[in-house]
Parts: structure tokens; C-alpha cells; sequence
């Protein structure tokens, strides 16, 4: 099942609602991908989302993101380093991992899966886990057994054998032909000659069905293994100043971004940690809201919290660790066009640092014409640096949560509480229709004519009367948002 971004980032609903993810084919809309809630419902992937939305009225739709999808998987397979250094992606809903002489770091092999199992539960991704002794086999009983399953090495045969042909991993058409012929189970081509295999079903489905026995190797690309950066320095007598703490750290810093510079990386996060002469440690953390490879900028983050350290006795050693690094990009934003601007994103990070990254957000403009849902709010630290570009289109600074009926409009007055306002300058009507595919109570009365007025009171605001209201000053008018 695709892991979409939107879903992980929004684990409450996906856990308490019924919730699809949908793509898009030419002019199709169809489910990718639902929660056990929505699997309940009846909604399956593949079904259309008129046809789900029968099934289920209220059902939550988010749309799919392929690319965010990809690099969330490409992140989940890192992670899984922490079981063994050999982890292959197996695009775009798997990971391989070759776990060959690790089970016994875990006291065998079924409590390594079992540690895997509850470990992924905790990022919040529900994962379905096989293993044997080769990709094919594995892949076949994690997809199409009963979720665990451990084959005993040379025994991959028979654990797949009553699996559908589908698990062998062969295209749609060969899946087809092989059903129409009853041959619907990986035993029914087994006792067939291999001639016959690749003749009627294709030289790729006996490749499958070789490489899930063992009979014929599968190359794996394992994802590169880039060395951890991460820079020490020892004492021959322990130090206890700030200073001197400081300029270890700016030494580190420094070495560590000659390395981010050479291999075009930037750091996302980084620890620095002291080691006491009585064995204890103290560490500080940062984060960044974009690859940094600036060493004074780094260094900051973590100098304004070196006092929360205690040098205790002294120290006898420092590390400065650099777990989350990127390739960098090219996009700086500022903040003004001052002679002396501000970089928005060492402003995120400090903010981040302070008061959570969470809580620094960035507003993108949404695919959608209707005021309410014209925008997005997301984390600044995890939101594209260049997000899409606003539309040209006037639009208040302050939106009203619910708008406010007015006690009266005529083309030079309006009242609002019981006060009236001279309109000074009107300039409209824009036409806002709803999107019908959005049940939408608010926007049941139909189309709305917006008016941008200025008032006595210096005041530029948003107003609007519905499209199909009777045409009489002073009803159905409300306002919607101020400018100014």
C-alpha cells in the first residue's frame, strides 16, 4: 500500500476515519490506496471515487503523492540500517533487507522480525514482513501470505507453493492468461517443463519463478553506505570553560562542513555531546530547515544552548555528530529586500529550535477558487523552499472564520452592529461559483458575487451577496475578509 504523505502527516485521521488516497488516470478519478477503517466500509483500491463515495458519504480523501511517497520509502530504508547494513529499495511500496548473519544480534530470526514489526509500528506505518532465503520468496510472503511468515533456508519451495502465480511478481497480462488456464496457484507451474514457461507466459515469468526457488540469482542494488559524519576531539587535561568548550566546538563545526562542502551535502540535523571525566554525557541537538553547510550558522544553533551543559569535573572529550544530512539545493529566500536581509531559513531555525519546528509555518496557495480552502499551512522546516506562486488575484489579509451578515447595504451605505458606513469606493462584482464536487454547507446558497469596499473608516473589505439572492439592498450581503 503507497505511503503517502499527507496520510503520515496526518496519523490522527488516518487511525480514526475512513480514509482513501486517489490517483488519476486521464480523466479518472480512483482509489490508490484506504485504511483498515475504509477497508471495512467496502472501499477497495482500484474502485472509482464516485463509486467509494456511494460506499461511504463521508468518506476522507487525500490525494496521492508519488514523489513524496518515493522519498519517504527511500528514508524507511535507511532507518532499517539499524537491522542491517544491507538494505535494497524495492520501489515503490518495499524494502529488502539482507539480514544474513544478523539474526543472532537479536537471539534468532524470529525475534528480529518481531523487533522490526514493533519498531516500524512506531513511526506509525503498518508494514506486512516475510522471510527466506531468497528476494523473490520474501517478497511473496510478504505480500501474499499471512504476514511473519519465516521460510526455513531451502524451504522457500514449499512455504510459496499454495501462493497465487501474482506473488511470483509477473506482469498483469502473463497473471491473466496463467488464471484463464486455471493455472492460478506457484505449484500448478512447477511440475510444467521450462520451455513451456517461457513460451506461453514469457521468458520474464520463468525468471520470477527461477529467482523465487533459488534456481537463478536476482542482482540487488544495495543503497550506497556514506560514512557517518561525525568529528571528535580529546583533552590531555579536562576543560571546564565555556570558551574553551566553544572554540572545540567551532574546530569540529569547521571540519565538518569542509566535508559537507566537498561531498555537496548539508546538514538537517546535528548533536553535540560532551564526555565527563566521570563517565557521564550531556548532549545539545538542532535541527535546520534546509541542507546548511555554513559553519557559523551551525555553530550558533548550538551555541546558544551550551549553557545548559555542566562540565561537572571536567571534560575529557567532545563529539560533534551530523545524523541527517541532504544534498543541497540552490534556493536562498529572504525575508526583505533590506541592504541587509535576513535569511529566512536561519530565521526558521531558530525559531525551530526554540519553540519546535512544528510550530513555524509556512502558508502555500491550494488548487482551489473558494476563499476558505485557497490555502495550505505546513511545517516551514518540511515545506518546499519554492512553493507554488500565488494566483494574481485580490484577496484579504484576514479571511472571517464564519462572515458576518450585514443589517443593511445600498450602493452608498452599508451597516454592520447596528452602525452605518459610508461606502466611499466599490470595485466588482467577482464571481465565485462552488466546486460541486465538495459537499460544502457553507456554500450551498450557490455562487457569490464579491465587492471590494472602502469605508469611512479608512477600512478596505471584502463583502459578498449570493448570486441567486433576491435583488434588494441590504439582504443576503455579508462580510468575508478585510484588506486593510
Amino acid at each position: 500500500m503507497p505511503i503517502d504523505r499527507l496520510a503520515r502527516r496526518t496519523r490522527h485521521d488516518w487511525n480514526t476515519g475512513p480514509l482513501a488516497i486517489t490517483a488519476e488516470t486521464g480523466n479518472r478519478i480512483f482509489i490508490a490506496a484506504v485504511n483498515a477503517l475504509a477497508e471495512h466500509e467496502g472501499i477497495q483500491p482500484g474502485l472509482s471515487l464516485a463509486d467509494a463515495r456511494t460506499l461511504y458519504p463521508g468518506l476522507a480523501v487525500h490525494k496521492a503523492d508519488p514523489a513524496a511517497d518515493a522519498a519517504f520509502l527511500k528514508y524507511l530504508a535507511r532507518w532499517c540500517r539499524q537491522f542491517t547494513p544491507v538494505v535494497v529499495l524495492n520501489s515503490p511500496d518495499g524494502v529488502w533487507l539482507d539480514v544474513t548473519g544478523c539474526a543472532r544480534l537479536f537471539r534468532g530470526e524470529a525475534n528480529l522480525m518481531a523487533a522490526i514489526d514493533a519498531r516500524i509500528a512506531e513511526l506509525g506505518v503498518e508494514a506486512r514482513l516475510g522471510l527466506a532465503d531468497t528476494a523473490g520468496a520474501a517478497w511473496a510472503l510478504a505480500h501474499y501470505g499471512t504476514g511473519g511468515t519465516i521460510a526455513p533456508p531451502g524451504k522457500s519451495r514449499e512455504y510459496i507453493k499454495d501462493l497465487p502465480v501474482a506473488a511470483l511478481r509477473i506482469d498483469a497480462k502473463a497473471n491473466a492468461t496463467l488464471k484463464r488456464l486455471g493455472l492460478d496457484r506457484i505449484a500448478s507451474l512447477l511440475p510444467l517443463p521450462s520451455a513451456a514457461i517461457a513460451r506461453r507466459f514469457g521468458a520474464a515469468s520463468l525468471t520470477r519463478l527461477r529467482q523465487a526457488l533459488g534456481s537463478e540469482p536476482e542482482p540487488l542494488d544495495p543503497l550506497p553506505f556514506r560514512p557517518a559524519f561525525t568529528a571528535r576531539m580529546g583533552f590531555p587535561e579536562p576543560i571546564a570553560r565555556s570558551d574553551d568548550v566553544k572554540a572545540a566546538l567551532e574546530i569540529l563545526t569547521a571540519r565538518l562542513c569542509e566535508r559537507l562542502e566537498r561531498e555537496k551535502f548539508g546538514c538537517r540535523r546535528l548533536a553535540f555531546t560532551i564526555h565527563r571525566v566521570d563517565g557521564s554525557t550531556q548532549a545539545i541537538t538542532a535541527g535546520t530547515s534546509e541542507a546548511v553547510s555554513r559553519p557559523e550558522h551551525l555553530t550558533f544553533l548550538i551555541e546558544e544552548h551550551l549553557d545548559l551543559l555542566d562540565a561537572g569535573f571536567g571534560i575529557e572529550k567532545v563529539e560533534l555528530r551530523m545524523p541527517v544530512v541532504e544534498p543541497r539545493t540552490a534556493v536562498a529566500l529572504r525575508l526583505t529586500d533590506a541592504a541587509e536581509p535576513v535569511a529566512l531559513p536561519a530565521l526558521i531555525d531558530r525559531l525551530g529550535n526554540r519553540i519546535g519546528f512544528d510550530n513555524v509555518l509556512r502558508f502555500a496557495p491550494a488548487d482551489t477558487h473558494i476563499p476558505e480552502r485557497a490555502f495550505s499551512a505546513s511545517a516551514a522546516a518540511w515545506m518546499s523552499a519554492a512553493p507554488n506562486a500565488w494566483p494574481d488575484l485580490p484577496r484579504p489579509v484576514r479571511l472571517l472564520e464564519h462572515p458576518q451578515p450585514l443589517d443593511a447595504m445600498t450602493p452608498e451605505t452599508f451597516s454592520l452592529h447596528g452602525r452605518s458606513h459610508q461606502i466611499h469606493h466599490r470595485q466588482g462584482p467577482e464571481r465565485i461559483a462552488p466546486e460541486w464536487w465538495w459537499d460544502d454547507p457553507a456554500w450551498r446558497s450557490g455562487p457569490r458575487d464579491y465587492w471590494r469596499i472602502a469605508d469611512d473608516d479608512g477600512r478596505l473589505l471584502w463583502v459578498y451577496r449570493t448570486a441567486n439572492a433576491p435583488p434588494k439592498p441590504g439582504v443576503s450581503w455579508y462580510l468575508h475578509g478585510v484588506f486593510a
